[in-house]
């Protein structure tokens, strides 16, 4: 309750993975308690990963989701910096009323705001959204990947595995999340 109440007052959680082999409790409770309880965007960076400031590359995993929208707007101040903001839909559904052009008003959005954009559609190569994430951001050199937290209940993650979490546990670059 005390990290809670503190990180309320805060704009942005900087932390380091939450999950993997030499992650302890403390890493996934301070994790938690500012991505739920003071629910405010957290910028993981994994240990051997370069955090830059001001990124050149942003990459924003895009789902249409309220937790992808909350994320994309808490990065809005690195994509104006930014020299490119790419927001990449994996497997847009076939129905809704961003179908017939997936990401693109997150895009226009985002360059009212004087961003950079550039929006990307691939097909769901991996079983691993999370893996298909990091290469993707790999391939565009991109300093910082931005996306929804939980989209699914957390029970359900921990069960039967998720985005969120497959990204918490791997990730090569840092991270922005929100809810």
């Amino acid at each position: 309750p005390f990290l809670t109440d503190h990180m309320r007052y805060f704009d942005l959680a900087i932390l380091p993975l939450p999950y993997g082999e030499d992650r302890t409790d403390i890493n996934v409770e301070a994790f938690e308690a500012c991505l739920f309880g003071a629910d405010i965007p957290v910028l993981v960076v994994p240990e051997k990963a370069e955090w830059k400031a001001l990124p050149s590359q942003v990459l924003i995993a895009w789902d249409n989701s309220s937790e992808a929208f909350a994320a994309a707007r808490a990065a809005m101040p690195l994509t104006i910096v930014a020299e490119l903001t790419e927001v990449h839909v994996i497997d847009p559904p076939v129905r809704g009323p961003d179908r017939s052009d997936p990401g693109g008003r997150l895009a226009y959005m985002l360059v009212r705001s004087g961003a950079k954009v550039e929006v990307s559609v691939a097909a769901k190569l991996r079983s691993n959204i999370a893996d298909q994430l990091l290469q993707r951001a790999v391939e565009t050199g991109a300093d910082v990947i931005v996306m929804g937290a939980y989209s699914h209940s957390r029970l359900r993650e921990a069960i039967l595995g998720g985005v969120t979490i497959s990204m918490l546990r791997q990730a090569t670059v840092p991270v922005l999340l929100a809810r």
